[in-house]
């Protein structure tokens, strides 16, 4: 019998893996635009992020959308 750790190992996997998506999400974003995002206010749902924050930093964000795309190198489809 194999100890619980062994099963939940694929979780932490995934749980990091996020995590250093949206932290690369927040680096090409501040790069293109020179506004800082929290991690908290992305969320990853299908390749497509979704960023929770204000209209005017949104805007930001959407105006540079292809070039922020073009940075992350297909790791997203999509910025929402």
């Amino acid at each position: 019998m194999q100890p619980i750790k062994n099963f939940l190992e694929k979780f932490r996997n995934i749980i990091r893996s996020d995590k250093e998506l949206k932290n690369k999400i927040v680096e090409s974003i501040q790069k293109e635009t020179s506004v800082r995002v929290s991690e908290s206010k992305i969320k990853i749902k299908e390749n497509t992020a979704f960023i929770q924050e204000n209209p005017i930093v949104k805007s930001e964000i959407f105006i540079k959308k292809e070039k922020i795309l073009i940075a992350l190198k297909g790791l997203i489809r999509d910025l929402r």
